[in-house]
């Protein structure tokens, strides 16, 4: 997941280091569709976050819906600039 970078008017590529101070996300839950409910994946819960590209790895989980419910940032704000959900190889 991608939130936005400190320096937005002139942002750069990620890199896994990479922090914000400003707007980003600092608590959030990543969740799929069991079908009947939202679950949470395994280590999908983050809490005291300060990178602007934050991965979470976990067991494959069959899904149709994954989504990202943000409880904290920086400011009143959610900037979430992009969700990716691949496989591992």
């Amino acid at each position: 997941m991608f939130t936005v970078q400190d320096n937005f008017q002139a942002p750069v590529e990620p890199t896994d280091s990479m922090t914000f101070s400003q707007y980003g996300l600092t608590s959030f839950v990543v969740q799929y569709w069991t079908g009947t409910t939202w679950a949470t994946v395994p280590g999908g819960t983050i809490t005291g976050n300060t990178l602007v590209k934050r991965a979470v790895t976990f067991t494959p989980v069959s899904t149709q819906k994954i989504r990202v419910l943000v409880n904290a940032a920086v400011d009143i704000w959610s900037r979430i600039t992009e969700v990716e959900a691949l496989v591992a190889p």
